[in-house]
């Protein structure tokens, strides 16, 4: 647990980081705070120079992290912090780091989000848990938004058309940031099947001591869930998995 002012200094600190990890002089990173009453506080990642030309990126994106070598596309990247209230007046409890990554830029085909993740765990009545029943924290999560899914008659086993709900509600306390744009035009987009609609809803492990420990699901799933043990972690991951994914994503396209 930690006070607001304490993370909010430390968010500071991430602006610089990020802003020098990206070469942007002009310190044009920076976060803001959203909060409701009683509720979540998050600091989500905003690019005020862009903002002030008009210029759109992607939904949920804050900077292009790199072009493909092939000119062909652009990865760009998003990213928020939530904290919860935690008993103890003024004090804050890590709730999660959400990282966003949109592929953009390929004629005729739809943007490809995917997101790397990671809630903390959370104590309540002296048992330490996390979101999602045995789901893995960290982990990576791709998208599916309505300009990949097929909802023709064809698409279904029936005659009638089928229904697919694209934001189903979460069970307990599950966390999925997405708030991709479900608006695209699906008539000029090739899709997949919509069989695929609760792929997105897949935990894919960023971290796991499988080696170490037998997965034993959903009752022992201490092998894939961990929790930063402090704000360096956080910050660490961050950086890392911007580097990482530009290093990536230049050598493969």
């Amino acid at each position: 647990m930690r006070a607001q002012p304490t993370i909010e200094s430390r968010l500071r600190r991430l602006e610089q980081k990020l802003n020098d990890e990206l070469g942007f002089r002009d310190q044009r990173l920076r976060f803001a705070k959203t909060a409701s009453r009683n509720g979540p506080i998050t600091w989500a990642l905003r690019n005020h120079s862009n903002e002030a030309c008009g210029l759109i990126l992607p939904q949920g994106s804050a900077a292009e992290l790199a072009p493909a070598t092939n000119d062909e596309s652009i990865l760009y990247f998003g990213y928020n912090e939530q904290w919860q209230p935690a008993r103890g007046r003024g004090q804050i409890e890590f709730a999660s780091s959400n990282l966003r990554f949109v592929i953009s830029g390929v004629e005729a085909i739809p943007d490809l989000q995917f997101r790397l993740e990671w809630a903390g765990a959370k104590t309540e009545g002296g048992v330490i848990g996390y979101p999602g029943q045995g789901a893995a924290h960290p982990h990576w999560q791709f998208d599916v938004d309505a300009g990949w899914l097929d909802t023709s008659p064809s698409a279904a086993d029936g005659d009638e058309p089928i229904e697919i709900d694209l934001e189903p509600k979460a069970k307990g306390e599950e966390i999925d940031l997405d708030d991709s744009n479900l608006s695209a035009d699906a008539t000029q987009k090739p899709r997949i099947s919509a069989t695929l609609a609760g792929f997105r809803h897949l935990h894919l492990p960023a971290r796991t001591m499988w080696h170490d420990l037998l997965c034993v699901m959903p009752d022992v799933a201490a092998p894939q869930q961990h929790t930063p043990t402090c704000h360096d972690e956080i910050d660490r991951w961050v950086i890392s998995a911007l580097r990482y994914l530009r290093s990536e994503f230049q050598t493969y396209t």
